[in-house]
């Protein structure tokens, strides 16, 4: 495999938010959360004035702009000098301070009927954002990368077929190859016409053996290279491409088995979103004119 391409495709798997920066980022807005549920009767915030009332300027103004992300698909003008991916960012972030900001702003309280019907759509809406990641992840090369098509996840089988077949001296290790990467096309054609749980569950159980099975692969052919006689720069050129492959293997096949459902399920998400958005940006409106004008 030509090392152009070899860096595009590992490039495009490894296209995915740092665990850890995630795992901080929601551990951080939980605990905003629980501190502000214990301390709401403090009166340290009140909405119609002060910093609390900034709050529900700074919460409302955030959720209006996480239509800038829809914007910026459809107008150049949004986009010409801020990529879609910038806009879908900020709707990541907004989506979630938003939120936040409001219920410290509305102090965990529910107040008027108008008030409280906004803190509902607007903690519906995040809600649903939140599961919509999820399912985004399981269709796209991590979060802000490109959407999964089958046709791309077997050009790269083929391509890294093809190194692997090429790096593959025994016999034995070549027809293990062969009978992996023939499950491989096997669990790709399954899941075309495959939906619903039980389906899903069962490619994803072979697809996880097949992974384990190349990784065994990989470790016996990096084993073998390091008995034979190759100077160490050679050497280690070919692990490394080894765990490359492997890795690539790993999470093309790690989603493969839930694309066509999640894709469904996305498809699903995305028409009760929009309106129930509409019906938060309504609500949120509605609120602010009846707060200033009584």
């Amino acid at each position: 495999m030509p090392n152009a391409q070899r860096v595009d495709i590992t490039k495009r798997w490894m296209q995915r938010s740092s665990n850890l920066l995630t795992a901080l980022w929601y551990t951080s807005i939980s605990a905003a959360i629980f501190w502000g549920w214990l301390n709401r009767n403090e009166g340290w915030l009140v909405a119609e004035s002060g910093l609390g009332y900034a709050l529900g300027i700074i919460g409302s103004s955030m959720m209006l702009l996480l239509l800038t992300y829809s914007l910026s698909k459809r107008w150049e003008l949004v986009r010409r000098y801020l990529s879609v991916r910038f806009w879908f960012r900020l709707h990541m972030i907004f989506g979630v301070l938003g939120p936040l900001a409001i219920l410290f702003h509305s102090n965990f309280h529910l107040a008027s009927l108008n008030s409280t019907v906004s803190l509902i759509c607007m903690l519906v809406v995040a809600i649903s954002g939140i599961i919509g990641r999820y399912l985004y992840t399981y269709i796209h090369y991590g979060v802000y990368g490109e959407r999964i098509k089958v046709s791309d996840i077997l050009q790269d089988f083929n391509l890294v077929e093809a190194e692997i077949m090429d790096l593959a001296k025994l016999e034995k290790q070549k027809l293990a190859a062969k009978k992996l990467f023939a499950a491989s096309r096997a669990l790709i054609e399954n899941q075309k016409n495959s939906f619903g749980i039980i389906a899903t569950y069962k490619n994803v159980k072979r697809a996880r053996l097949i992974a384990v099975n190349m990784q065994k692969l990989t470790q016996h052919m990096s084993a073998y290279y390091e008995k034979a006689s190759h100077p160490p720069k050679q050497l280690k050129v070919i692990q490394n491409n080894l765990r490359q492959n492997n890795t690539i293997l790993f999470s093309a096949l790690k989603k493969l088995p839930r694309l066509q459902l999640f894709e469904r399920l996305f498809s699903l998400w995305h028409v009760a979103h929009i309106p129930i958005f509409v019906l938060m940006i309504v609500s949120v409106v509605v609120h602010i004119w009846v707060v200033h004008m009584y």
